[in-house]
């Protein structure tokens, strides 16, 4: 249990000394290893890295300003044609007035089940 709970204490001092080492620097050792660090990437090839990216970035910036922008119908149409939900659609809302049509049609049919005529309709609609 001791050995344990020195064990712990002697983390707690180490850890609590990393920060004070990594102050340790001074601002002219940090500005030597950002120097470092950009002739490093300086001298990399342009196919990788932050370079390529923003090469690739002006690129795509320069590509998009040709384009004309897309007028509020289109934007609109855009939205519709790129909905994640079919629910809400164009088509969908064709569909509600189908159902709701068809539901209003069978509400004024009236049957009686038990009848021949009523057995004789409901196997015509049931045959493909």
């Amino acid at each position: 249990m001791n050995k344990s709970l020195a064990i712990l204490i002697g983390g707690l001092a180490v850890s609590s000394m990393a920060p004070a080492m990594a102050a340790s620097y001074s601002y002219s050792d940090m500005k030597a290893r950002q120097k470092m660090v950009q002739a490093a990437t300086e001298q990399g090839d342009d196919s990788a890295g932050a370079r390529a990216t923003a090469l690739q970035d002006a690129q795509n910036v320069a590509m998009s300003r040709q384009i004309p922008k897309p007028t509020l119908a289109e934007r609109h149409a855009d939205v519709i044609a790129s909905a994640v939900y079919p629910q809400s659609g164009p088509s969908m809302a064709a569909l509600q007035a189908k159902n709701t049509a068809m539901s209003l049609a069978m509400a004024r049919q009236t049957q009686n089940l038990g009848t021949r005529e009523a057995e004789r309709q409901m196997e015509e609609e049931a045959t493909p």
